[in-house]
């Protein structure tokens, strides 16, 4: 078969395995809600912002801060798909074949075509790849440009490179480390150094002048946090390590074809035990949570209410930040988050066996004495209640 209909077959493929149902499969929870609440505001008001999300450790009380070029990235998506969750998905998969065809030119360029075509199938069928490469998240990014960075570093754009690195950096902290490999490798060639460090710059500018601006805040506390500063460390989450991810597949893909001159039945065993147990998560992975989410939104819509507080036991997301960037984008007014006192209405997703009148988050229980108006059934685990406050 000539090489282009297997890259046709493998893009076909990465597609399939990420859009299938992705509607019921997307994960759209608090940090999602609130990316694209902050990515919305900024696009209404015209502003522009030096920051991004907050990272989640916590050092001493203070946080530092990512970049903003994920709230630029989701306001250009988010124009191109009417601001819908699902439909930015879909354009964020679609983007992921701009990582898959960076990674298959750089084992080309490398290995050849047979290694670049045993790579491009890893890459398609890697569950983790598939599991960060359909919702909106900032790390999930980085799937698409580590790829980028390893064609630029291979063909000497060492600029180039910097610039994607920086961005990169922006958009999550595990792209220092791909930095400090990236450095070590220049200064062991001995070349590239200057114009790769400039690049970085650049594409980290916006945080570069907000620490100019602010006591070097940001590198002060990202410091204390490596150093283990309030006993925060850095955990072995997997989307901490996407990044590195990517560069592992292109070190198995080499092995792999390797492998293939001497034993092509081992590798397409492998490559096909691989398949199959994505295939297998995939048709497993679907829990309809974005379309439930959906559901209850409509429900809320469909009330007439206004000036309304939103809530939810059923996840971590207990002020409902994933529901406030629906209604917001719907234009239905939502009360700040410290609000709920004054709220008269709220509106609560629950679990069937924690009932509004028992429940003691300061989300509910802030508005004191309550009378339920109404409850409509979500999925078999939760209710959505509208609430009222009881002033009689």
């Amino acid at each position: 078969m000539k090489h282009y209909w297997w890259w046709i077959i493998i893009g076909l493929v990465f597609l399939g395995l990420r859009l299938y149902k992705i509607e019921g499969r997307v994960e759209f929870t608090m940090d999602q809600g609130l990316f694209m609440a902050k990515a919305y505001e900024i696009w209404q008001k015209k502003e522009i912002t030096l920051l991004g999300p907050t990272a989640s450790p916590i050092v001493n009380g203070r946080q530092f801060f990512q970049g903003p070029i994920i709230y630029y990235s989701l306001i250009f998506l988010g124009i191109l798909a009417k601001w819908d969750p699902v439909r930015i998905s879909f354009e964020i998969v679609i983007l992921g074949l701009v990582g898959l065809a960076f990674f298959g030119l750089t084992l080309n360029k490398l290995c050849g075509q047979k290694t670049a075509i045993i790579g491009g199938i890893f890459f398609s069928i890697s569950p983790i790849l598939i599991t960060f490469g359909n919702f909106i998240w900032n790390p999930n990014f980085l799937i698409i440009l580590t790829p980028i960075l390893m064609w630029t570093l291979m063909n000497s754009w060492w600029l180039v490179s910097g610039i994607i690195a920086g961005i990169g950096l922006q958009f999550h902290f595990q792209f220092g480390l791909i930095i400090l490999l990236a450095l070590g490798w220049l200064i062991y060639k001995k070349t590239g150094v200057v114009k790769f460090v400039i690049g970085t710059a650049i594409g980290y500018a916006p945080l570069i002048i907000f620490d100019l601006r602010n006591n070097f805040y940001n590198l002060r506390t990202m410091g204390e946090w490596l150093m283990g500063g309030n006993g925060s460390k850095l955990g072995f989450q997997t989307h901490y390590w996407l990044a590195l991810v990517v560069f592992g597949l292109a070190g198995v893909s080499w092995v792999l074809g390797i492998i293939w001159v001497k034993n092509k039945i081992i590798v397409i065993a492998l490559l096909v035990g691989l398949m199959l147990f994505s295939v297998n998560g995939v048709l497993k992975s679907e829990n309809n949570k974005y379309m439930d989410l959906e559901k209850a939104e409509e429900i809320i819509l469909n009330s007439k209410v206004s000036d309304l507080e939103v809530a939810t036991t059923a996840n971590g997301d207990s002020r409902f930040y994933a529901m406030r960037y629906l209604l917001l984008k719907d234009k239905i007014r939502v009360m700040g988050v410290d609000k709920y006192p004054q709220a008269m209405t709220l509106f609560l997703v629950a679990p069937l066996d924690r009932p509004p009148e028992t429940e003691k988050v300061w989300e509910v229980s802030s508005l004191g004495k309550i009378k339920i108006i109404n409850k409509v059934k979500i999925n078999e685990k939760t209710y959505l209640y509208e609430i009222r406050k009881d002033n009689g």
